[in-house]
């Protein structure tokens, strides 16, 4: 993914106009005002489907005995998650969705997460209430998922036990993205001013201006070519990408490399197309 999707400004759009057409009802169940609000403040992530940045499953770099933060007070996660269609098989009452977006914010409680889902069958966005992680103790290592993430322990909202199953993965994809953010050599950069507004769409909503998320991460010499495979000469590989702790006690992110080729620029490269609003 390389261009913004701009799921927020959609959003707002849809919202605004539906409350401004519609009677306002029980503010206890309508949560458009809270999407609108979290669009307007957050700053915005584009992500993968399954929300692995990096290549870590098992999100080493996150001790959940240290109290979790978010990069800004408000966040937004969206992604274009992998069409069902192209599954085996579409569970029963499956609702087809191609675009995804998750509103996140820091409370004193924990972190609150809303996902705004679009409805390919109605066209339309659909907000629902948040679920709240705690910001220690929110992993269950000891509950591997089919993927390999471990289990995240939530708190769900009473009206929507039955979506236990998508706050989970909407948890997931926060704490990958947080689990990269751990790394010391992770930053989020500046993209470039956003695109000039039309004079004739002055009155639409603005473009946000945009930010990457880099992995800095050293050339290094690969190993010279050896016909063994002992450690000290070994045979070519791959070694994968990992979180490595160093003495300091900081954590990097180390990318794939081919060990044992030989030449210096023996190394896979990944682009992490991650991309965060100011």
């Amino acid at each position: 993914m390389s261009q913004p999707l701009n799921y927020c400004r959609q959003v707002v759009a849809q919202f605004s106009r539906e409350l401004k057409e519609s009677e306002s009802g029980d503010p206890r169940f309508d949560w458009r005002n809270r999407a609108i609000e979290g669009c307007k403040l957050a700053q915005k992530f584009i992500v993968p489907a399954n929300g692995l940045i990096l290549e870590d499953r098992e999100l080493r770099a996150l001790d959940d005995s240290v109290p979790l933060r978010l990069p800004f007070p408000v966040i937004a996660l969206e992604c274009q998650p992998v069409n069902p269609l192209s599954l085996p098989a579409v569970p029963e009452g499956y609702v087809l969705t191609s675009k995804h977006l998750q509103l996140v914010t820091e409370t004193e409680d924990g972190l609150e997460i809303m996902p705004v889902i679009w409805h390919d069958e109605m066209c339309l966005w659909v907000a629902t209430p948040p679920c709240l992680m705690p910001k220690t103790h929110y992993l269950l290592r000891d509950m591997v998922s089919r993927d390999g993430f471990p289990g995240v322990r939530l708190s769900l909202p009473e009206t929507f036990p039955e979506e236990g199953k998508s706050y989970a993965e909407n948890a997931g994809v926060l704490l990958n993205l947080l689990n990269a953010l751990q790394c010391s050599n992770v930053h989020i950069e500046s993209a470039g001013p956003p695109r000039p507004q039309r004079k004739k769409a002055s009155t639409s909503l603005p473009f946000d201006e945009y930010h990457i998320l880099t992995v800095d991460v050293p050339r290094s010499a690969g190993s010279t070519t050896g016909a063994g495979g002992t450690h000290a000469s070994p045979r070519e590989h791959l070694r994968r990408g990992h979180i490595r702790r160093l003495q300091s006690g900081l954590k990097v992110w180390v990318n794939a490399c081919v060990v044992g080729s030989g030449n210096a620029l023996g190394r896979i490269e990944k682009s992490y197309d991650v991309r965060v609003n100011a």
